[in-house]
Formats: C-alpha cells, structure tokens, sequence
C-alpha cells in the first residue's frame, strides 16, 4: 500500500520551526559526548558534504493502518520532518509492512518492519544491510523499542558514572519485567542494579530507607536516659541514586513524594517511564527532582508521551537511515535518543530529561 507524502505537508509546516539542530563537521565520524545525558540538539547531518553517495529510495515499512491509525500519522509525520530538515531528495514511499514483497523493489533501503514475525522472516532470507529493522533483531540492525533504550541508558549512565550503583524500586511485576529486558549483555546493570520489592510504598519507602531503623536506635538511647532528644531520622547515606519502576503515573508521583517525605532529599531519582503514555502534571516532576528516561520531552509533542514517541521513532529513523547509507558514523542525537552508529551496528539509549 502506497501512501501520498504531500498530505501531510500541512503538519511539518506546523513543527518545522521546533526542531534544535546542531552542526556537525564535515567529516564522516561525529565526535562523541558519553558524559552527557540530556538531549542537547538533533545532529544537523545535512551540514556534511556527502557527495551523494546513495541515490536509491526509501522505503519505509508501516504497521497496518487499521490498528495502528494514530502511530502511523505521528511516525510518518516525523519521518517527513527529517526528511525536510535534512534536504534529502531520494525517493520516499510508505508501505504496508503485511503486504511487502522485496522483489517489487530495485535500488531500495527498506526500514521496518515492526512486527516480531516479519523481522524474523526478513533476516532470514534477505539482504541485512538492505534494511534498518524496527524490532529486536539477532542479526542486522535495529532500532531499539522504548523499553530497551532505557535498559541501554541504564547500562550506560552505570558505565559513564562515577557512582556505579543505582537502587530499584518497583512492585513484583515491574521487577521482573525489568530482569527480563536486562538479561544478556548489560555487565553493569548485573553488578550496580541492587533491586527492592515494594507491593506497599507508604509500608516499603521507610523500610527501604531505613527510616525504621533509625526510629529504633532512637528508642534505645530515650529508653537509656531520662533526658529529652532532638531526634530526625536520618535516611540510609550508602547510595545515592534510586531508580523507580512505575506502572503509572500515579505511582511515580506516590514512590517519589513518600521518598522526599521520609528524609530522603538528597537521593537522586530517575524512573523508567515504558509504561507511561502520558504525563499531566508536570510541576510534580520539578517539585520532586525527577528525572525520566525516555525521548525528549523539548520535541514538539512534549509530555503527550505516545504521539512525541512516534514522531521521534520517525524522524529518527529517516535520520539514521539517511546516516547509515551514506556512510556517517559516530554519535547521531536525535529526538528519541541518542545513537551509536558504526560499521559493525547500531545501538540507541534514551535522554535523561
């Protein structure tokens, strides 16, 4: 199924002036920043002379309209976005990914598809370095799902960080969801990730923190003396990172709120958002010193979660398939995270915002 580009120029007219680009040299490695976290800029590629290296098309594979109606419009208006700002004139076509037939094509990139089973059956029988695949791969390349690319930040940050340990806090679903993502090549995530079951935050929080414990020792010395104390408990010093595995919104705001409320002020905290589709109130992420993994929240869609991560899964894409084929290596920031581009593969961590 073949869609038209041009109804949707209306809407990169709208976002065109949101993007934040910065100049890369004009050499084929980009220089790398592993200290830093945040998102920065979108890496302008289109400032290097690439002599037009690749001619061929673009072709992008999509899920199927029916089910996937609001992702499709956002992750190709991203796509388009790129694709202006990055002054690419090759050929570009969206396809269904169920009806794709590779032998229709000549001269082709193809990124997608999404679902596991074509994945699977492409890196079987095709040409790898004909595609960017947009699901986990064994072989070839991939950009990796939203919950991966938190898993890799983590691994990074506890690879990068003078402080190499990092405490988890989740109920037991999200504990295991979690030891599931991280099975494999995370060394750091094994050795720094100390992990805490919380089935009752406003019970856990104060035990986790050794609130409690603090409380006894109190009662000890009052029980030994007759004077009157000026006691505050004192939150547990041996860490200084938490790391909090919410299931919603709700709960983030409840894990974090009970944290700052039991004397734990100086604690940094960082939290998963896989599981997030939204974030309405702001305010409470300054007011508790959050930090969220996740996409870039300075994108044009802000903190509506699932429409900024399908527009920045597209423009990224365009913008690292537009990398690859032209042979640009290095560390590539775009929306949704920042990329590790080289001749061997591809890997993608999300911003700390």
């Amino acid at each position: 199924m073949l869609k038209n580009c041009s109804k949707y120029l209306f809407y990169i007219l709208l976002i065109s002036g949101c993007a934040s680009i910065n100049e890369a040299s004009n050499k084929d490695i980009i220089s790398s920043d592993k200290s830093n976290f945040k998102f920065t800029s979108v890496t302008n590629l289109s400032s290097i002379s690439l002599d037009n290296r690749y001619a061929g098309e673009y072709i992008f594979l999509i899920p199927e309209i029916k089910d996937h109606q609001s992702f499709n419009m956002y992750y190709q208006l991203g796509i388009l976005k790129a694709y202006s700002d990055l002054k690419i004139d090759n050929n570009l076509r969206f396809v269904d990914e169920n009806t794709f037939d590779e032998q229709n094509f000549e001269n082709a990139f193809f990124i997608g598809p999404f679902k596991t089973s074509l994945v699977k059956k492409l890196e079987r029988n095709s040409i790898l370095e004909n595609f960017l695949f947009m699901n986990l791969t064994s072989q070839g390349d991939f950009i990796a799902p939203s919950s991966r690319s938190q898993i890799n930040f983590i691994e990074k940050f506890l690879e990068t960080s003078y402080q190499n340990q990092i405490n988890l806090i989740g109920n037991e679903n999200q504990i295991k969801n979690f030891q599931e993502l991280s099975k494999g090549q995370y060394p750091n995530i094994k050795k720094g990730v100390k992990l805490f079951l919380s089935s009752s935050p406003e019970r856990d929080i104060p035990s986790i923190l050794k609130i409690n414990e603090s409380h006894a020792r109190f009662q000890i010395l009052n029980n030994k003396n007759s004077q009157d104390f000026n006691f505050t408990p004192r939150a547990r010093k041996d860490f200084k990172n938490i790391l909090l595995a919410p299931e919603t919104e709700e709960e983030l705001y409840e894990y974090s709120s009970l944290i700052r409320f039991h004397y734990g002020l100086d604690y940094n905290i960082y939290s998963l958002s896989y599981n997030l589709n939204k974030i309405t109130n702001e305010s409470e992420l300054e007011i508790h010193g959050i930090n969220i993994i996740d996409v870039s929240y300075i994108s044009p869609y802000g903190f509506d979660l699932d429409k900024n991560r399908s527009f920045s899964t597209g423009y990224d894409a365009m913008l690292i398939s537009f990398a690859r084929k032209n042979r640009v290596y290095g560390e590539i920031r775009g929306w949704s995270g920042i990329y590790y581009l080289d001749s061997t593969g591809l890997s993608r961590n999300a911003y700390l915002n």
